[in-house]
């Protein structure tokens, strides 16, 4: 009776599941670029230097360290001028840590940053009363698609032995892991090998498992080549240094059950988005292995440089009379609390806690980048988890130091 109510009680449990564990290997996004914050502004006067927040988030799976991610922000230069548009390493907005997380459980939405380039429209020659124009931002960066499951390891594709199996091989099917690259199915194809005795001694039939991999980009960017090593390399790539024979290819490694694949074509090539490739058990392995049937570990991953963009429209005002302001000069920023050396206090003490005119807060969480950008009532809401800081002296005007 008392197994009887372990067992009832077992499956019970099984039945509700207990608690769920979010699933972070999800969605066709990887690092994504979005002008925020309603920025840039719809209409713009000539001969000003308007505001351009960029966002950049990992809504992937995979982390991404910040020396590897190149944002551009262009525009017609005609109208356009634009300045520190772009992100490697050495213009990070924060460096205490030098990755951004995708979706993972200290961030199940991803991380996200936000940059600010400094973007001028100047002024506008001709007679066009209200021209319009675009900025356009591009985000490069490498990237990783992972998908581990369970396959059926199946030597008895003929059914040349007459036990009942544990499984027979399948065709499995996926919608998407994390990631704008995916593996869309797997076929589970083994084939019978003839292979030749040593001493003489005839041929044996042996099933040699076989896989045929197929993905395809379902993300909106374009996938530009596999991964290169060097740090220079993958900046030039991201720059539109790509040979031919790399464009559109991907690299995959593949193992099942610890055992190192042959896949072949290798790398991937992409055709329209789409491509495919034939992973094997190597021959030195496939006589080791189980002569009945088993499920194993399948783990694929796919490694590839990625490259997407966004863009925004904007209207050129034309500017009329201005009066005279030759002899007027603008006060210092650091005669305001809110500066130091022309930069919000928020954001330079920020990046530099040590200075001695610093007095940034010890329950406030660094990791995270703080900008000028609350009103008091998000502030107010904030402050307690430590995403926000009261005080006029962090901010000019009525803006708040905080966390978006």
């Amino acid at each position: 009776m008392k197994r009887l109510l372990a067992l009832t009680l077992v499956l019970l449990l099984a039945a509700c599941g207990g608690p769920s564990q979010p699933e972070y290997h999800v969605g066709t996004e990887g690092v994504v670029l979005s002008f925020a914050h309603d920025t840039p502004p719809r209409e713009v006067y000539e001969d000003s230097r308007i505001p351009v927040l960029l966002e950049v988030s990992n809504l992937g799976a995979w982390d991404v360290r910040f020396e590897d991610i190149v944002v551009n922000l262009t525009g017609d230069p005609f109208y356009v001028a634009v300045q520190n548009a772009r992100m490697p390493k050495d213009q990070q907005p924060y460096a205490l840590d030098p990755v951004l997380y995708g979706k993972q459980p200290g961030y199940p939405e991803g991380e996200f940053i936000t940059i600010q380039p400094n973007v001028t429209i100047l002024n506008v020659t001709g007679p066009r009363e209200q021209p319009r124009t675009q900025l356009f931002a591009t985000i490069c960066y490498p990237y990783a698609t992972v998908l581990g499951t369970t396959v059926c390891v199946d030597s008895n594709a003929y059914n040349q032995n007459e036990q009942r199996q544990v499984c027979s091989a399948t065709t499995l099917t996926y919608r998407s892991q994390g990631a704008p690259v995916a593996v869309v199915s797997i076929e589970n194809r083994p084939a019978p090998i003839r292979v030749s005795q040593s001493g003489g001694r005839g041929y044996v039939d042996v099933v040699q498992p076989t896989f045929i991999v197929h993905v395809e980009n379902l993300g909106t960017g374009r996938v530009l080549q596999p991964i290169p090593d060097a740090y220079s390399e993958r900046l030039a790539v991201c720059g539109g240094h790509i040979t031919t024979e790399n464009l559109n290819k991907i690299e995959i490694n593949a193992t099942l059950s610890g055992i190192q694949l042959d896949c072949q074509p290798w790398p991937i090539e992409l055709r329209d988005d789409k491509g495919y490739t034939t992973c094997v058990v190597p021959p030195s392995e496939t006589s080791a292995l189980s002569p009945s049937n088993y499920l194993g570990a399948l783990k694929l991953t796919l490694s590839y440089m990625y490259q997407d963009s966004t863009s925004a429209d904007i209207s050129i005002l034309r500017r009329g009379y201005v009066g005279d302001w030759d002899d007027y000069t603008i006060p210092e920023r650091d005669d305001h609390p809110g500066f130091i050396e022309g930069e919000a206090k928020c954001e330079y003490c920020q990046r530099n806690p040590s200075d001695s005119r610093c007095d940034w807060p010890d329950n406030v969480n660094q990791s995270r980048y703080f900008q000028c950008v609350c009103g008091k009532e998000e502030c107010r809401d904030k402050a307690p988890d430590g995403e926000c800081i009261f005080g006029t002296t962090w901010c000019p005007g009525s803006n708040y130091c905080c966390v978006r």
